[in-house]
C-alpha cells in the first residue's frame, strides 16, 4: 500500500505596506519526527493563540494522536518546541508494563505572559505560567472530552466540550456548570464559549434531535 505523508507549517503574513491590504506570505516552520528519517510522523495543528505581536503558541498533534506545541517570542520568526508527549511502555512499581498513551491536543488560549492553557481529550489540561516554557498535567474532576477554551483574563475562563467548566482563579481550580434544560433542549455538547464580559459566559450547544438532526 503506497503512503502519503501531509506535511503542515507555518507561514507568517507580513505586510508590505502599512494600510493595504497587500502582502505577502513566508513558510517560517515545519515538524517531522523524527527529523532525519525516511518515514516520518507529521504535526498536524489545530490552533494558534498570541497574547501580543511577539509571543504566540501554536499547537496540534504529532502523528494525530500526541500533543505537541510551537512557540515563538519574536512576532513568529522562529520556533521551538515546549510541549511534547508521545505514546511509550511504561513499568510500574510492581513491575507490570503497560502502554502509555497521551491524551490528544484540541485547543489553546495564550492570554498573557502569565498564564497559557492547553486542552486535551479526557479532561487533561496543561497550564503554563512562564511564557509556555514549562508545563504542568492537570486533569478536571469529570474525565470530559474538551474542545475549546476562552480565556477572558489571566483570571476568568472556560472550557467547554461534554459540558462547560469554568475557572476564576487563572485555571487552578474548574466549576462544572450544569446546565438547567428540558430533556428536549440539553445539547448533546458544547462547542464553543465566548466571554464578552467577566459577568456574561456565551455558549454554542449542539445536540440531536429525535430524528437525529
Amino acid at each position: 500500500m503506497k503512503k502519503i505523508f501531509k506535511y503542515y507549517f507555518l507561514i507568517l503574513i507580513i505586510p508590505s505596506i502599512i494600510f493595504t491590504q497587500t502582502g505577502s506570505w513566508k513558510k517560517v516552520d515545519e515538524v517531522k519526527y523524527p527529523p532525519d528519517a525516511p518515514i516520518t510522523e507529521q504535526l498536524l495543528y489545530v490552533g494558534i493563540s498570541c497574547y501580543d505581536s511577539l509571543n504566540c503558541i501554536a499547537v496540534g498533534n504529532m502523528g494525530l494522536t500526541w500533543p505537541y506545541n510551537r512557540v515563538t517570542t519574536d512576532g513568529g520568526k522562529t520556533w521551538n518546541t515546549t510541549l511534547a508527549d508521545s505514546g511509550k511502555y511504561i513499568v510500574d512499581s510492581t513491575g507490570n508494563k503497560y502502554w502509555y498513551q497521551p491524551p490528544r491536543l484540541y485547543d489553546a488560549s495564550y492570554i498573557d505572559s502569565n498564564l497559557c492553557i492547553v486542552i486535551c481529550d479526557s479532561g487533561y489540561y496543561y497550564r503554563s505560567t512562564d511564557r509556555c516554557q514549562s508545563w504542568t498535567k492537570n486533569r478536571l474532576s469529570l474525565k470530559s472530552s474538551l474542545y475549546r477554551i476562552n480565556l477572558y483574563n489571566d483570571k476568568i475562563g472556560g472550557i467547554v466540550g461534554d459540558s462547560i467548566f469554568l475557572t476564576f482563579d487563572g485555571g487552578i481550580t474548574w466549576q462544572n456548570s450544569i446546565i438547567h434544560l428540558p430533556d428536549s433542549l440539553m445539547p448533546k455538547q458544547i462547542e464553543d464559549l465566548a466571554i464578552p464580559s467577566p459577568k456574561k459566559f456565551i455558549a454554542l450547544p449542539y445536540r440531536i434531535d429525535n430524528n437525529n438532526r
